[in-house]
């Protein structure tokens, strides 16, 4: 029997230590492979290469929003169906906020590895099997 690629997730954030946990997380966890984005230029060029299962998307970005980013996935027909998850830690952002409810979930940093191993658990195609 042939094993199946695992899904890939595309982090997009711009602290190095965020994309370099998440990969090791989820490596350990043997459900996903993982690409990192530094920047939005950066993001675009990655998924110019390759369709993610999953993008775990900052929202402070130097050169972006991620929440302007999310709309523009949502307003895109190419990437309207893209499984995201928005990662922030800006205090009192408001979860009912309408560009927040464009994603399918929101994990708040400091990043709890117990919830984003089951949010990214519940988006991936396959995660769970074994």
């Amino acid at each position: 029997m042939v094993a199946q690629p695992l899904p890939l997730v595309l982090v997009v954030d711009d602290e190095p230590f965020v994309g370099r946990v998440l990969r090791m997380l989820l490596a350990e966890a043997s459900m996903a492979r993982v690409s990192i984005a530094g920047s939005v230029a950066e993001m675009w060029e990655l998924l110019a290469e390759e369709r993610p299962d999953l993008m775990l998307l900052d929202v402070l970005l130097p050169d972006g929003h991620g929440l302007g980013l999310l709309r523009q996935f949502r307003e895109s027909e190419e990437w309207a169906d893209l499984p995201v998850l928005i990662m922030t830690g800006v205090v009192g952002l408001d979860e009912g906020a309408p560009d927040l409810r464009l994603a399918q979930g929101v994990v708040s940093k400091p990043i709890s590895p117990k919830r984003l191993l089951r949010a990214v658990g519940e988006l991936l195609p396959g995660a769970n099997d074994d």
